[in-house]
């Protein structure tokens, strides 16, 4: 019953992030932390873990991360599942050149296997498509991370993200080429 609950109350959750008015979007750290807690109330984009190239995984980690070097750093060798609230399913899989919409919520689970039975996530980062005027310089993508060892939460303009999201513009900022499920891509106009 408890489950049931609370599956319940982050499906309400993900739903009241993707119709807020478009003059303000408002998720809370506690509602951030809960919904990638539940995953399962997300569309998952890809059909496995897939391997995230180690030039790139370094990159994106939470700007609280510390980085000894590239041979004992943590992000080495990681894997991604990709999920997407409702807001976000038709743009992300249908369009070649997606516009998202006020309320979009992006989510990249990394795990360090790729057997998902033996690994656990290790970090979440999240794009939330903001209100127009949030982030004129990156498509109005609010960033965040969240660490599953200590559900810290850090979010906003993140310099690290956009300085790689930048360079997708034509695309509204976000890259899925080596993730999105084969199904969706073949389907995109």
């Amino acid at each position: 019953m408890r489950k049931y609950i609370f599956i319940l109350f982050v499906s309400v959750l993900i739903v009241t992030v993707a119709f807020t008015s478009a003059d303000k979007i408002t998720i809370t750290d506690a509602e951030l932390i809960e919904v990638v807690k539940n995953t399962s109330a997300l569309k998952k984009v890809n059909d496995k873990p897939v391997f995230m190239m180690p030039q790139v995984s370094m990159l994106c980690v939470s700007p609280t991360a510390v980085q000894d070097s590239a041979a004992n750093f943590p992000h080495n060798n990681n894997y991604i599942n990709v999920y997407v609230n409702d807001t976000a399913f038709i743009p992300m899989t249908s369009s070649k050149k997606p516009k998202f919409k006020t309320g979009s919520v992006l989510i990249k689970e990394k795990l360090t296997a790729l057997d998902t039975s033996f690994s656990a996530p290790t970090l979440f980062t999240i794009m939330i498509k903001r209100e127009k005027g949030y982030n004129p310089a990156c498509g109005d993508w609010e960033f965040a991370t969240v660490e599953t060892k200590s559900w810290h939460v850090n979010r906003g303009k993140i310099e690290k993200c956009m300085s790689c999201h930048k360079n997708y513009t034509q695309k509204d900022f976000i890259y899925r080429e080596n993730y999105l499920s084969d199904k969706y891509k073949m389907g995109m106009r």
